[in-house]
């Protein structure tokens, strides 16, 4: 069973859902803003936690964040393969004692990323051009765990991604997002738009100017996760 969790009705798998489903795996999602509960890690098989709008540090507001801040230390602790994506990768880093704070910029839109020396030759990003081009939507960052590898970063938010061990991995970007999310998050949040010199509009512009190639880019990164930490091969990348 792979455990998918999300905090928010429209920050969901995107377009790596149509990459897992129909391959034989039991995909189990989480929707916390529904109240539903974390399964027995026993009877996990990796977890992916996705994006939300909160801060790691808002348990007064949300209740279900110190739930997952437990959940994801006894999956690190298992060696259960875990993706966490943008909050999903702050979550981690919370989780093994990094702190997590406010970024000097608001990163939205479409970012160059550079891999590390680390990152070039990682099991999760093989395969990645160096540099490539990400989707961001975060305003907060973190400090990197002490014992994580490094594997990409960027010159606007220097911890973009990390793997800690050999099974759990943060993005600080976000792959899962196609034009039609992107679309989505433009028209619910144009005052954060705004706050960045950005419209609806040009977002939802440059979504379509970037598709082609990120098309590649997700599958490939998902193909890594599920092939070699999770042991499901997936096809080959079109």
């Amino acid at each position: 069973m792979i455990v998918v969790v999300e905090h928010v009705p429209w920050e969901h798998l995107g377009l790596w859902a149509p990459e897992v489903e129909g391959r034989g795996l039991r995909v189990r999602p989480v929707r916390l803003y529904d109240g539903e509960g974390f399964p027995d890690p026993g009877d996990v098989r990796a977890v992916v936690v996705l994006g939300g709008p909160m801060n790691v540090y808002q348990e007064a507001k949300y209740a279900f964040l110190a739930q997952e801040d437990r959940f994801i230390r006894e999956v690190v602790g298992r060696g259960i393969p875990y993706l966490g994506v943008c909050l999903g990768a702050q979550l981690l880093a919370k989780a093994l004692g990094a702190r997590v704070y406010a970024s000097s910029v608001k990163e939205i839109g479409y970012y160059s990323l550079e891999l590390t020396d680390a990152g070039q030759s990682d099991a999760l990003l093989a395969g990645v051009p160096n540099p490539f081009t990400a989707f961001q939507w975060h305003g907060d960052t973190f400090d990197l765990p002490g014992g994580a590898e490094l594997l990409a970063t960027s010159a606007t938010c220097p911890h973009q991604a990390f793997r800690y061990g050999q099974k759990a991995y943060g993005l600080q970007f976000h792959l899962e997002a196609g034009p039609e999310m992107v679309a989505d998050w433009s028209r619910r949040y144009p005052r954060e738009l705004a706050s960045v010199g950005l419209n609806a509009p040009t977002l939802e512009a440059a979504a379509t100017q970037y598709e082609e190639g990120l098309r590649r880019l997700r599958q490939l990164v998902l193909g890594n996760f599920l092939s070699r930490q999770v042991g499901v091969r997936l096809a080959a990348a079109q």
